[in-house]
């Protein structure tokens, strides 16, 4: 029997027409064999943390409470999609760069989660190589997978800077691995 596997990549901080920029071919590939939208939003204000936990908890800032990058847990706890997803014997792993991320999900309903800061070297290619070991040694069903590097270059160099675009074709190198 075929078992549904997904994986999760979230690229942060990337913008829609970076994706033709950044020049990576694989970013072709992708938009010729996918479904996608880029006019697609996120919730108001564009911040990191408020759009993940939306994100994960299917719900608008007004019911999770989050409305900045600092985490403040709900009066009303909310299943998210980890703890849905392993209420259903569902195996989840978690690989992320930014300490905030880690309320995203209650770690019990996790198998395996890594780390890595984001501030160090090659981070974004580290986790993506751990979560294709894990997602295989752990048999995972579903694996989230947070690529920092354009977020973090587009703040520090400018949104569309030769930085910034570099990270962004980095990240979908990281894609066409996974």
């Amino acid at each position: 029997m075929k078992t549904n596997k997904v994986i999760m990549i979230l690229i942060d901080g990337m913008r829609p027409d970076a994706l033709s920029a950044c020049g990576n071919l694989y970013v072709k590939t992708l938009l010729d064999e996918s479904a996608y939208t880029l006019n697609a939003q996120t919730v108001k204000q564009s911040i990191t943390l408020p759009c993940h936990v939306s994100l994960f908890q299917s719900v608008p800032p007004e019911r999770h409470g989050v409305y900045s990058n600092i985490f403040i847990p709900s009066p009303r706890p909310i299943d998210g999609l980890c703890e849905r997803l392993h209420a259903n014997g569902k195996r989840c792993g978690f690989f992320y760069s930014w300490g905030e991320l880690r309320d995203l999900t209650h770690p019990d309903s996790l198998v395996y989660t890594e780390f890595i800061k984001y501030t160090e070297a090659n981070v974004d290619n580290r986790l993506a190589e751990s979560a294709i070991k894990h997602i295989r040694e752990e048999n995972l069903d579903f694996a989230f997978v947070y690529q920092h590097g354009s977020d973090f270059f587009g703040h520090a160099n400018g949104w569309m800077s030769k930085t910034y675009l570099q990270a962004v074709s980095d990240a979908f190198d990281n894609v066409e691995k996974l």
